[in-house]
Formats: structure tokens, sequence, C-alpha cells
């Protein structure tokens, strides 16, 4: 995955990663630079592996990055589907500057237990709910 520079899309749905699993991955997606478009749906990432995730495609160390500096360096993707992990509202919010402001890719969070803060959140970062 690291040296892989022609990897686009990468799907990993229903591996039961978790946190621990991302935590494995972050160096190859740390260092592939050409990946837009990775599926992670029903790993069970919950809070925790949102930010592993985010800071992984940052390509930071997460020890080092705080929620919000993480969130404003992370590089666009066109396609994240991460749909049935429970990362509520707060895994969302470090994972939204991912996508780019009116970002018009393809986006699966549903079963993340987003609620209206969710919804909010969306809507104020200029991203579609349909």
């Amino acid at each position: 995955l690291a040296r892989n520079s022609t990897l686009r899309h990468l799907d990993l749905d229903w591996n039961a990663l978790r946190q621990q699993g991302i935590q494995h991955l972050a160096p190859g997606l740390r260092m592939n630079r050409g990946l837009t478009h990775l599926d992670l749906s029903c790993n069970k990432l919950l809070q925790d592996g949102a930010f592993s995730l985010a800071t992984a495609l940052a390509g930071r160390h997460s020890e080092r990055l705080g929620r919000e500096h993480a969130a404003r360096h992370l590089p666009v993707m066109r396609g994240l589907l991460l749909r049935g992990n429970a990362m509520g509202p707060w895994g969302l919010s470090i994972l939204i500057p991912l996508l780019g402001r009116g970002h018009d890719g393809e986006l699966d969070l549903s079963d993340n237990e987003l609620g209206d803060t969710g919804c909010l959140l969306l809507a104020s970062e200029g991203l579609s709910l349909l």
C-alpha cells in the first residue's frame, strides 16, 4: 500500500478492522498519495477509529496532532464509504475535511449514529444530504 502509486480505490468493507486495524493500515495510508476512494464500511471504527483514519490520511502521526489541527490538513477524498461504523458526530467532524467544501463525490455515512448534530455539521460544511 505504501509503495503503490497507482492504487486509487481500496475496498475493505466488512473486515472487522476496528481502530487497531486502521492503525495497522496507517503507515500505508500515510504514504499512498494516489488513493481517492476508500470503503471501510461496517468495520466498527467508532470515534477513535475515525480519528486514526483521519490522521493516517493526513500523512501525520496521530499522537502529534490535535483534533482541530488534523481536520484542517487532510487531503481531499473523492469517495469515502464509512457506513455502519458508529462513529457519531465527533468522528464525522474529524473526517469531513477529507471531502472538501461542497463535495460532489461519493459519501456513505449511514448507520453511524450521527443524529441531529451530525446532520447540522454536514449542512454547515456545504455537503448535500441528498
